[in-house]
């Protein structure tokens, strides 16, 4: 399929197949010999364009007529035939037509516009690509689109890979007559690989499905001394039951009736009842236990809960009352530093969003702000120290004023 001319390398299918392969009268290289016209695909590929830029593809021999087409790609999307309509160049394709008629493509490819009719928009039909690639195995088909030299069209090749599994002999196993299953011997499949082997100690063989090995032991009993078994478990006496250095090994009794044991008084049973009661009563109580300890802790920490927060809301309004009424030194302390913390805030806000005369006023407000900020706690401050001079001068008046009083010698 590919010619090279000089330097240039270009791409031609006229002298091959469908399979790529050179078609008899081809000649590669030879551009003053005219070639014979290319022989006629014995199939069609079909583009089905579907709503919304979707497309599907369909291989068709060339003498299949629109309404066979129609039928296939119906029972492909499960609907009926009836409700699909098939047009080419916007025109509805008439059912009798083959496909040999329709396709003028010089790659034997058509296409189709696939779409709903009237009564299937009424029945509220609709084409679900995802119900079509469900059971559907299509061949890989791929359109390449080859570029031309200046001044010619681009050229598209359609290319379907074709998919050669082989189907697996069947080389040994069972067959069913009925419905012609086949069950095949696990060494004629292919094993697991190397990695996933299993290691020395632990045999897994495809020869016989081996999951694990188990190692047993078997032994004769005489008739004489046969074991009775009531269910899963084995009636032994216990009083006989011996320990030996690997666990408990049981011994057999002599062969008991069904009357003697009905009539044997089944102690296991009543015990396993009391112990069973027992663990019951033992964990109603510690229910109970746990559920007083639970409900002292919520208790507990509801009363931590609401602690906390009040002791929050006392210290947030006492830094409220403190920051509005500052009376001791420690209070107009923090209210200067508070000051002081503002007052950079702003002049880093102000570096960075101002330059030049606009920075200049801005920090002429903000020095008048702080001055007045600072004039008012200042007021603050020698209000109360007038208070408290006042207090001061207060409780000495008080102090002079009142009568003399002296024990004298008749008291």
């Amino acid at each position: 399929m590919h010619d090279r001319t000089g330097d240039d390398e270009s791409f031609s299918v006229s002298g091959t197949s469908a399979s790529g392969l050179a078609l008899p009268g081809s000649a590669h290289g030879a551009a003053c010999v005219p070639a014979p016209p290319p022989k006629c695909r014995k199939d069609v590929t079909v583009k089905f364009h579907l709503m919304k830029a979707q497309v599907v593809a369909h291989a068709y021999p060339r003498h299949h007529t629109i309404d066979e087409v129609r039928e296939h790609i119906a029972c492909k999307f499960q609907v009926k035939s009836k409700f699909l309509v098939l047009r080419q160049a916007g025109a509805e394709v008439p059912g009798h037509r083959r496909l040999g008629e329709i396709c003028v493509s010089e790659y034997s490819v058509c296409d189709l516009e696939l779409l709903l009719s009237d009564a299937a928009r009424e029945e509220n039909v609709q084409l679900n690509l995802k119900l079509y690639y469900r059971n559907l195995t299509l061949p890989d088909i791929i359109t390449v689109r080859i570029p031309s030299e200046e001044g010619k069209p681009s050229r598209d090749v359609v290319v379907e890979i074709e998919n050669q599994v082989i189907t697996k002999p069947f080389i040994g196993g069972f067959l069913n007559k009925h419905n012609h299953i086949e069950y095949h011997h696990a060494f004629t499949q292919t094993g697991p690989p190397l990695e996933r082997l299993k290691g020395p100690g632990q045999k897994c063989s495809r020869d016989t499905q081996t999951v694990c090995e188990r190692y047993t032991t078997t032994a004769s009993i005489p008739h004489s001394q046969a074991v009775q078994h009531s269910g899963p478990r084995t009636l032994v006496d216990e009083s006989r039951a011996v320990l030996s250095g690997l666990g408990c090994r049981m011994v057999n009794v002599p062969y008991e009736t069904q009357a003697e044991f009905e009539q044997r008084p089944d102690v296991i049973a009543k015990v396993r009842l009391i112990q069973r009661n027992f663990r019951r009563v033992l964990w109603q109580r510690l229910i109970r236990k746990s559920a007083t300890e639970w409900r002292a802790l919520q208790q507990q920490q509801e009363a931590n809960e609401t602690g906390a927060q009040r002791s929050k809301t006392l210290a947030h309004n006492k830094t409220c009352v403190a920051r509005t009424y500052p009376r001791t030194k420690e209070e107009f302390d923090a209210l200067f530093a508070q000051i002081h913390c503002w007052k950079e805030n702003e002049l880093k806000l102000i570096g960075e969003k101002y330059s030049g005369a606009p920075k200049i006023a801005e920090m002429n407000i903000l020095l008048d702000k702080e001055i007045q900020l600072l004039n008012g706690v200042e007021r603050q401050r020698r209000a109360i120290r007038r208070e408290q001079t006042e207090a001061v001068v207060e409780r000495q008046l008080a102090k002079i004023s009142e009568p003399k009083r002296w024990v004298g010698s008749y008291s």
